[in-house]
Formats: structure tokens, sequence, C-alpha cells
């Protein structure tokens, strides 16, 4: 299974609060579109993508869940969609965005360690999604 880094307050995002598309500077790789792949929370984030974060929630008069937020793990699984280059949702900011359909938390998030890019999740960790 193929997994996506994103900086943690983003997976959580995506995770918990409902972000329904990754935005990238390239293209999904048409092999993956219409495919699941994996949401990792990379160890990075900043004060900056917190306030950024905040401000889409009071667009949504939304809140932040009383969750963990997980750093270095995998957090759910999506199945991407078709690349947009326009959209009315608060979470766009563009140029292209990956739709993420049918996301799916997992109920713990399980530790593992990120790359930058689109990457193949280590064959221990991608048995352990796919176990029911």
């Amino acid at each position: 299974m193929k997994a996506l880094t994103l900086h943690a307050p983003w997976a959580h995002a995506v995770a918990w609060l409902g972000k329904p598309l990754e935005n990238r500077g390239w293209p999904p790789p048409l092999s993956i579109v219409g495919e699941r792949i994996a949401i990792h929370a990379g160890l990075s984030e900043s004060q900056i993508e917190w306030r950024r974060i905040d401000l889409i929630l009071a667009k949504l008069n939304a809140t932040m869940p009383d969750a963990p937020v997980a750093r270095g793990a995998l957090v759910c699984t999506a199945i991407v969609g078709s690349p947009v280059t326009e959209s009315d949702s608060p979470w766009w900011i563009g140029p292209i965005g990956w739709p993420l359909i049918d996301v799916r938390r997992l109920p713990e998030p399980i530790p593992c360690k990120g790359r930058l890019g689109l990457w193949t999740l280590p064959e221990a960790v991608s048995t352990r999604l796919e176990t029911p």
C-alpha cells in the first residue's frame, strides 16, 4: 500500500476534522487514483499550520476534537480521487488538490517512519492495515 506523509496537524485534520482534500504542487500518479492510500502524520508541525487550521475551523463553525495529535504514525486511510485545480472547500490552498474519499480513521495510530512524497509502506505495516 502507498502512503503519503503530511505535517502532523494536516494529517489530524484529514482523520478528525473532515479535511476532504490534500493540497499538493503535483498531481497524484494515475496508478493511485481510485486506490486506497495510508495517511501518515509526520513529525513536524508549526504554530502557523495550527493557526491556518483554526481559521478554517472558524469558517466552518467547528471546533477541534479532544483527540491527541499523532506524530510519526499512520492515522487513517483514504481513496484518492481525480485531482482538482480548484475547489470551494475552505481547506483548499492549491495548486492541485487530491480529493480524499472514504476516509477511515485507524482505531489507534500505527507508529511508522515516514518519507517524502508518495512512498510504499513496509510489508509488516501494510499487513496491519489490511487486517480487520
